[in-house]
């Protein structure tokens, strides 16, 4: 069976196609609806009054908003190779702040028709419970910027969760006694009498956030971006209460069109500091695991090297010579360009096979298969695979066995296959060992990050293990 560590990625993919789909057919229904209302179709022809102008501004400006989103979304969707639980989260904003949009538009359009009375009570609930969901959204997002003064991030969380939940309770309420907002026998939206419970919850999360963001100390134009989101609907809510603009509803195009700074200003620059971040940890995870190792190995080799010295002294020499080119390699990788030739890859893991030779003699074969030693790969990319392979397949195995180093192309691929005929595992248990399990979700990442590569792992219990890389042939970076 096959075990694929980028599985993770795959659901995402499947999840943000959906999704785009979901957009898509939404939008189309709200422009039909749109085009329909306005002009009087079918049952539509009954309108009274015929489409206000107030309906045309905010259904255009809500299309304005979808189409802005949707382009945002896709653009971090498909086009971003690398997202963060923070883009994650932004996605998040983006979708939540659409469906308000399609929500606004189809309640607008078929506004005055009361055979959609039940439509229009449905999508403005659904409204209110997006406006609650999306302020906690865009502070779990701008939380970030204050990790450091934990205090504060819970007393904010807990206020704005606290009041979300208040005024979730409320809106459930107001369907049967009209409390925050109700639609008249012709279909109509009227405020409720403590409709104004809604705009101060807004308006104390807004002005949390602000104070959060101001507290964060950014570079001026991070701050405007920050502060867009927060301000921009924050002053559009204050005008909604005002009596001659209560036709008009823009909070959400508002805070579409922050979404827009955000993105164009900040987000780039969030993602290649988590990337570098990322990177970082990665590079500290190889290093790390070759400090663990070494000292063990390192031991393991000198004893094999003392009992040769006597009985095979050229044997011995010649291990010597190995174990510090070894060394110096080792030692210089720590400052080596992260991705290296095939060929300079497979010499390093000679070297380590040489050594274990010492150590498990006979009950360790080595093969060699290598076509093609020119692409890319990242350092150390191969050798924990060859390692494990020895470590957790062949030394495992009584009669011990081989370990086959190959490489092929084809059209579209340069191929490693890594092949042991150890023990073998249950691919689809955990990892027993954490070592073993940093090791590989390590060489996943940076075979993703460096040269748009994939790691597939088949194993059967006693039969051993098959370790494939995959690396496209215009893929390295």
């Amino acid at each position: 069976m096959e075990y694929t560590l980028d599985k993770r990625r795959k659901y995402y993919f499947i999840i943000d196609i959906m999704i785009m789909v979901i957009f898509a057919l939404a939008f189309i229904f709200t422009i039909g609806l749109f085009a329909a209302a306005s002009r009087g179709w079918w049952a539509f022809a009954d309108r009274v009054p015929k489409f206000p102008t107030a309906s045309v501004v905010n259904c255009c400006a809500d299309m304005c908003g979808i189409i802005v989103g949707s382009i945002i979304y896709f653009e971090l969707a498909f086009a971003a190779k690398y997202k963060t639980a923070e883009t994650r989260i932004f996605m998040a904003m983006i979708i939540v702040i659409n469906y308000n949009l399609i929500c606004d538009s189809v309640a607008w359009s078929v506004e005055g028709m009361p055979m959609f009375k039940w439509t229009s009570y449905i999508v403005d609930t659904i409204y209110y419970f997006n406006g609650y969901l999306i302020l906690l959204l865009f502070f779990l997002y701008v939380a970030d910027l204050i990790k450091s003064k934990a205090h504060l991030e819970t007393i904010s969380v807990c206020i704005i969760c606290t009041l979300m939940a208040i005024m979730t309770v409320i809106t459930v309420i107001n369907l049967f006694n009209g409390m925050l907002f109700r639609i008249t026998d012709d279909n109509y939206y009227v405020r409720g009498k403590f409709y104004d419970l809604t705009t101060a919850y807004f308006l104390i999360g807004y002005a949390l956030n602000i104070a959060v963001i101001l507290k964060a100390r950014l570079k001026p134009k991070n701050l405007f971006a920050y502060l867009s989101y927060a301000i921009i609907p924050f002053v559009l809510n204050i005008i909604n209460l005002l009596p001659f603009v209560s036709g008009l509803s823009l909070v959400y195009p508002g805070a579409m069109a922050s979404v827009l700074i955000l993105f164009i200003i900040v987000q780039g620059e969030r993602e290649q500091e988590k990337e570098k971040a990322e990177l970082e940890l990665a590079n500290m995870k190889v290093i790390n695991i070759m400090s663990q190792i070494q000292p063990h190995f390192i031991y393991n080799v000198l004893t094999s090297i003392y009992y040769l010295v006597d009985n095979e002294p050229e044997r011995a020499k010649e291990a010597i010579d190995i174990f510090s080119r070894y060394l110096r390699l080792s030692i210089d990788a720590v400052a080596a360009p992260r991705i290296i030739t095939l060929k300079e890859e497979v010499q390093y893991c000679k070297l380590y096979l040489s050594l274990e030779k010492l150590r498990y003699e006979n009950r360790l074969n080595v093969e060699y298969d290598i076509l093609d030693d020119t692409f890319m790969v990242p350092r150390f990319g191969i050798q924990p695979l060859v390692e494990n392979a020895v470590k957790h397949g062949i030394s495992k195995k009584k009669n011990g066995g081989t370990v086959t180093i190959s490489s092929r192309s084809d059209d579209k691929y340069n191929y490693v296959i890594i092949q042991d005929t150890g023990v073998g595992f249950d691919t689809t248990k955990p990892y027993n060992d954490e070592t073993n399990h940093i090791g590989v979700e390590n060489i996943s990442f940076r075979l993703k990050r460096f040269v748009d590569g994939e790691l597939l792992i088949e194993s059967e219990p006693g039969e051993g293990t098959v370790c494939t890389i995959r690396i496209p042939k215009k893929g390295s970076i």
